[in-house]
Formats: structure tokens, C-alpha cells, sequence
């Protein structure tokens, strides 16, 4: 009877330190898209419909972009541009060598056409 005390306190602790875990991590999520948005030189793209974000997210991080979803539309992503808006681009060829990641493997289209910012339409 003493084991299975132990046992439920010791679900217990590791339940309450998972909740500890999981609320630092929404916090830093959180702090980080505060940061991503307030940045100086930023640009909005909206990810087509068929195109995986995630992809599209890699991609910039891969090209030296620093970016993050909309916590309310994983398709609507925020783009920093660290030395400022010349780099705008350079951003718009990262997401058109990306374009060719859609959901559907068997499309050959690009999916929403060529690379638009929010500001361009």
C-alpha cells in the first residue's frame, strides 16, 4: 500500500513539472514573436494554401532568416530583415526555390503563383 502512495506522489510531481515545463515554453514562444514582430525591417508573407509552412520557415532559417507563424494563422508568417529592406529579394528568391515544397508531391504547379509580401498587394 506504501508503493502505490509513492507512486501517485510521484506521478504527481512529474504531472506538475511537465505543467512547469510546457507554461516556460508558451512564455518563450510568446517572448519570441514579441521580438520577431517588433523588429525594425520585417515583412509579412502569407503562405499559400498547399505549401507546409514549417517547409517555408526551414527554408528562410536556412537562407539566414529569422521568421515566425501568426499564433492565430500558421499560414501568415513574419520575416525579419536584418540589415533592412535590401534584403527584400533576397527573401522573395528563398521562398521561390521553396515553393516547389508542397503538401501534395504529385502537383508540379507552384502553389499561389509567383512570391508576394503582404505590402505588395
Amino acid at each position: 500500500m506504501g508503493a502505490a502512495y509513492v507512486l501517485v506522489i510521484l506521478v504527481v510531481a512529474a504531472l506538475v513539472v511537465g505543467g512547469i515545463l510546457l507554461s516556460r515554453l508558451g512564455k518563450d514562444r510568446a517572448a519570441r514573436h514579441e521580438e520577431v514582430t517588433s523588429a525594425r525591417h520585417t515583412l509579412r508573407y502569407d503562405v499559400p494554401v498547399g505549401q507546409d509552412p514549417a517547409a517555408v520557415l526551414v527554408a528562410l532559417s536556412r537562407g539566414g532568416f529569422e521568421a515566425v507563424a501568426d499564433p492565430v494563422d500558421n499560414h501568415a508568417l513574419t520575416i525579419v530583415l536584418p540589415i533592412g529592406t535590401e534584403q527584400r529579394e533576397e527573401v522573395r528568391v528563398v521562398l521561390e526555390n521553396e515553393a516547389g515544397q508542397t503538401l501534395d508531391p504529385q502537383d508540379d504547379h507552384v502553389p499561389g503563383g509567383p512570391v508576394r509580401f503582404a505590402d505588395e498587394r
